[in-house]
């Protein structure tokens, strides 16, 4: 669309990223097509981490996850990666668990062992990106191994309880349609 190969959405404003690349000569999208075109023809090949830095993408939680798993590396050489992986806010995390569970946060998240709390967690480590130290942050200060038990509790359950499975699918759907 910048290029110009495909007509740009009405919503979409290209001027100030053409005039980056304006040359002498040419006008603008022209002058951005030859400059990516040369570039380009350098063999420059980007990782799929380069081409969703800094990224901005909406969408179904599912959406979110086919996203995620195109992105490889490794977080400690590719900052830009960690980042991507934090696109869904735990925030979004707690309040469709609160919507499936029928209580508030604050009423459950100091509760060992609920159900609720667990899973809220073990969605956090799923969709968030988020380390076992910074999800036990963000559930009202639990420390990581206390964090980590809970996850693998969680995991565990998943797999023995059809119940907790279909509740978990209900979170993740309300997940895709809260707004933070």
């Amino acid at each position: 669309m910048y290029a110009g190969y495909r007509s740009r959405p009405g919503w979409l404003t290209c001027e100030a990223l053409w005039a980056r690349a304006k040359r002498k000569g040419l006008d603008a999208q022209r002058s951005y097509r030859q400059w990516i075109e040369e570039y380009l023809r350098q063999g420059v090949e980007e990782s799929a981490a380069t081409r969703l830095t800094a990224a901005v993408a909406i969408g179904t939680v599912e959406f979110l996850e086919r996203l995620r798993r195109q992105v490889k590396g490794d977080e400690s050489e590719q900052h830009d990666l960690r980042r991507w992986r934090r696109l869904l806010p735990f925030a979004r995390v707690m309040e469709a668990v609160e919507t499936v569970k029928g209580q508030g946060w604050l009423e459950f998240c100091d509760q060992r062992g609920d159900w609720g709390r667990d899973l809220a967690l073990w969605l956090g480590r799923e969709h968030c990106g988020l380390t076992l130290r910074e999800l036990g942050a963000a559930a009202q200060g639990m420390r990581y191994p206390a964090v980590s038990k809970a996850v693998g509790r969680m995991g565990q359950r998943l797999q023995r309880d059809r119940h907790l499975r279909e509740v978990a699918k209900k979170a993740e759907t309300v997940m895709s349609y809260v707004q933070t």
